[in-house]
């Protein structure tokens, strides 16, 4: 459990066994079943301990054992030992219907509505919706000299040796040293939304960083130069908008060239259209959305990622190009098995 939360289990970042065409989304779509079945049949490359891999999908499973553990499931088990004792009363995986109403829709980088993935097999992994009061009640929790219920378990948790592999990876937590000054903190992000928290127990300091679009994966900029003082960096203005093609000018014969699997190195790829979009599953490191710019190029409405296809041949693509942070790799396809 230990490996579990520190990421070094030898799990994937997610499971590969999702099914592209599923309804609503492959994510929200995805089963205790499923989970069960990637995990009898998962074969572990390298043993536990060795090496750093960030795992939602072992912190996932983490919250389902301690769930199992205490005999109730993860979300009863989360409000009855954190969230009902530091009266987070904004912070819930499964809203109430006035908590939905104040729920703050999610949007891509140039503030257009994205519909949000949820992991409802995996909750303890990105579920979570909360508030900046409630997430600041919660870091106080780890500041020395405070009345708090949850003050064992705080100490516990920072007490905890760092894994002499990968980052500075704690105890669910990520570690900085910043001059004499120690902090810890996290990020994440979904489709609409990226948050951070970092803090420093001993000046009993926390920030917290909420936003409800995406401009980049990660708000650890502003959230350490609020925290630490470490200068910001320039950035670069967000370009235009690109225009994406609308389903009806798609031909469905078109988007069936792309379908199928790719590899690249050691990476394999899977992509799958609908009428709409392109569905990308990474093996073992999820799935991503992919929107028509033009014909056989595909940009992704939260970065600058690229899928350019070769295609013109009529038939089915027999490769296609990935552009993402700056680097371009080639997938060629798969021949179908049997």
């Amino acid at each position: 459990m230990r490996d579990l939360a520190t990421h070094l289990s030898g799990f994937p970042a997610m499971p590969t066994n999702f099914d592209l065409h599923a309804i609503p989304d492959p994510i929200s779509a995805y089963s205790l079943d499923n989970l069960e079945a990637f995990l009898a049949t998962f074969d572990p490359q390298r043993e536990p301990g060795v090496a750093f891999e960030y795992s939602n999908l072992g912190v996932a499973l983490l919250g389902r054992l301690l769930g199992r553990r205490a005999g109730k499931e993860y979300e009863e088990l989360l409000r009855e030992r954190v969230l009902i004792p530091l009266g987070l009363e904004s912070t819930f995986i499964t809203p109430s219907a006035e908590q939905s109403a104040r729920v703050t829709p999610g949007h891509d980088r140039y503030l257009r509505p994205v519909d949000t993935w949820e992991m409802r097999a995996m909750p303890a992994s990105g579920s979570l919706r909360s508030s900046a009061n409630d997430v600041l009640t919660f870091l106080s929790v780890y500041f020395n000299g405070l009345d708090t219920p949850l003050r064992q378990a705080a100490d516990f948790q920072l007490a905890q040796p760092r894994p002499a592999v990968g980052p500075s990876q704690g105890l669910g937590l990520m570690v900085r040293r910043t001059g004499p000054q120690t902090t810890y903190g996290f990020n994440g992000s979904k489709e609409g939304y990226v948050a951070f928290i970092g803090f420093d127990p001993a000046a009993a300091v926390g920030v917290v960083v909420l936003s409800n679009n995406r401009p980049d994966d990660t708000l650890d900029a502003l959230g350490l130069h609020i925290l630490t003082g470490r200068p910001l960096a320039v950035v670069d203005p967000v370009p235009p908008p690109r225009e994406l093609s609308q389903p009806p000018s798609v031909p469905r014969r078109v988007l069936d060239r792309y379908e199928g699997t790719y590899i690249e190195g050691k990476t394999r790829y899977v992509v799958a259209c609908t009428a709409r979009r392109l569905l990308l599953q990474t093996w073992g490191d999820g799935v991503d959305e992919f929107f028509l710019e033009r014909d056989q190029r595909f940009i992704s409405r939260t970065s600058e990622d690229t899928l350019q296809f070769d295609a013109s041949n009529g038939g089915p693509a027999p490769s296609f190009t990935i552009r993402t942070g700056g680097a371009e790799r080639r997938a060629v396809r798969m021949p179908r098995s049997g």
